[in-house]
């Protein structure tokens, strides 16, 4: 299984190509770490560098992040059995006084978590 046609995929927002890729790299044997790191991570990394060029926009990354979201579902139970550590996790927050859109409903923050 090419990890280079996972990434091709992440960059063509392929949702359902992507699903079968890394479904079947996983099915294949291929190191969960890899298909992580050098297919959906790699392919992200690409995207924000386009993003900041001013090439691509928040709809095509919000695609982008679809195509990897169910992916990263399909990987972190796999990586969760390895001895791989998360590598940190990101919380979300705002003052407690600050009304704007997200933070009128009551939330003050979220945590995710980092494969």
């Amino acid at each position: 299984m090419s990890l280079e046609k996972i990434y091709e995929a992440v960059l063509d927002y392929g949702d359902d190509e992507v699903f079968k890729l890394v479904t079947a790299a996983v099915a294949a044997g291929a190191d969960p770490q890899e298909i992580l790191d050098e297919g959906l991570v790699a392919a992200l990394d690409n995207v924000g560098e386009q993003f900041s060029a001013g090439t691509l926009f928040v709809p095509e990354m919000l695609m982008v992040a679809d195509a990897v979201k169910v992916d990263l579902d399909i990987l972190r139970p796999i990586l969760a059995e390895t001895d791989i550590k998360p590598i940190g996790a990101v919380v979300i927050g705002r003052p407690a006084r600050y009304q704007q859109e997200f933070g009128q409903h009551g939330s003050r923050g979220c945590r995710l978590s980092c494969c």
